[in-house]
């Protein structure tokens, strides 16, 4: 009998809520100001294109990301997410996070985030 680790369970959790919608991207000319609209009402397919963009964007896209207010509505998603009692909703704070981490691992997202101490804060309380 094989023992199934805890990652393969998120994963298979992952992949059965969003069955069918694994192929969800972005278009390629989807501007980081319709990103952050669709950021406002997010569901676990828009977190996972946004993340797939957020990995393929140029650091002038990000720049735009940042200027739009995306890591504020990353931000305030997170701080929503981690009260909530559902496990759906676990399941879209992991794809959140996933989105911050993305924008973090850029020299932009870094260096907006450095230059701004309310978000260093919200991201230690999320």
């Amino acid at each position: 009998m094989s023992r199934i680790t805890v990652k393969n369970k998120w994963s298979s959790l992952k992949r059965h809520l969003s069955a069918g919608d694994e192929g969800f991207w972005l278009s390629s000319e989807a501007s980081p100001e319709y990103c952050v609209r669709l950021l406002r009402f997010p569901t676990l397919q828009t977190y996972y294109g946004i993340h797939n963009k957020l990995k393929s964007s140029s650091n002038g896209w990000m720049c735009e990301f940042l200027e739009s207010n995306g890591m504020e509505v990353l931000l305030g998603a997170l701080e929503r997410l981690s009260s909530a009692k559902l496990f759906v909703d676990a399941v879209m704070l992991l794809e959140c996070t996933s989105c911050i981490k993305t924008v973090m691992n850029s020299k932009t997202g870094l260096d907006f985030m450095v230059g701004n101490r309310d978000f260093t804060r919200r991201l230690g309380r999320g």
